[in-house]
């Protein structure tokens, strides 16, 4: 990672690279043979731009993996280019099963199938609410398989505001400008993410941690005015079972942190996840020969200026 790109936006007390992380700790680089696979991650209907998806298909061993193929979802697509980035692997669909999801108030909806192993809620019929549970049922082949979440609450950012403007003076340690970003707890969700991005620079910077507490951030204000844009995701402990931040996207030039103070039990959490085989990282039930995770979470997105004084 080159170190000028890793600078627009920096945890203020701690910053460490991908490279940093896969270093004796990443331990499954293979898997040990093909699996079936579904992959399905609800987002309550507020914050969605499309119907949900689902996908079913395979994994298989190949040291010269090819791209999985790519939804509708940018979620389901980063989860498939993970498991294909960490157990290099190559990522099938199909086309043959049959997908239904059902609501806490009863509503069930049939997913049709629309190629690569992606199955869509074409009537965008699904009702997906916070804090309630879902129940997923895949048939095919003889096999009936079974997942089930609980979306997480709504994420609420105390500070900035979206459209806010800070006014801050630039730090004449760091040549940035130093900001906070506040919140509050998210009922039932595990891993907190944060995206940030600076309109000056072609990268994200992504943060990640168990607590939610207040983040101090430092950016490089190279502008009277800048644009920042945050996403901040609140993930279910079904995908946060099966997530790792450093084969997410297997963008080099993206950096990411973590909050010094979640340190030990961060890097704790990342041993026991890189030592886990796939197996035991799945959230699908009803078969040895399927993996894969049928989670949720919620979110918040927001822009805001820094201005320099």
């Amino acid at each position: 990672m080159k170190l000028r790109k890793a600078l627009p936006v920096l945890l203020a007390t701690l910053t460490l690279s991908a490279c940093d992380w896969i270093d004796g700790i990443y331990s499954e680089p293979v898997l040990d043979r093909e699996y079936d696979l579904i992959v399905g991650l609800l987002a309550p209907d507020s914050l969605r731009t499309h119907p949900h998806e689902i996908f079913v298909g395979r994994i298989a061993p190949n040291l010269n993996a090819r791209r999985p193929p790519a939804g509708l979802d940018t979620q389901i697509n980063r989860q498939l280019n993970g498991m294909r980035n960490q157990y290099t692997c190559d990522v099938f669909g199909r086309d043959d099963a049959q997908v239904r999801v059902r609501g806490a108030d009863g509503q069930e909806v049939v997913f049709t199938s629309v190629g690569n192993g992606f199955y869509r809620d074409v009537q965008n019929a699904l009702n997906v609410r916070h804090r309630e549970t879902y129940h997923l049922e895949v048939r095919y082949g003889g096999k009936a398989l079974y997942g089930v979440t609980t979306v997480p609450d709504r994420v609420r950012i105390q500070s900035p505001r979206h459209n806010d403007t800070l006014n801050l003076f630039v730090s004449p340690q760091t040549q940035g400008v130093w900001f906070n970003i506040d919140w509050h707890p998210v009922l039932g969700a595990m891993m907190y993410r944060h995206f940030l991005k600076h309109e000056v620079f072609d990268e994200t910077f992504r943060i990640y941690s168990f607590l939610p507490r207040r983040k101090t951030f430092v950016i490089m204000a190279e502008r009277q005015h800048n644009l920042v844009s945050l996403q901040y995701h609140a993930m279910d402990s079904n995908y946060t079972k099966v997530y790792q931040p450093w084969v997410d996207d297997a963008d080099a030039s993206t950096g990411f942190s973590t909050d010094p103070v979640e340190q030990p039990n961060w890097s704790m959490w990342h041993r026991e996840q890189s030592t886990k085989r796939i197996t035991e990282r799945s959230t699908i039930i009803g078969s040895a020969d399927v993996v894969g995770v049928f989670g949720s979470y919620s979110e918040a997105r927001l822009s805001f200026v820094i201005r320099r004084l």
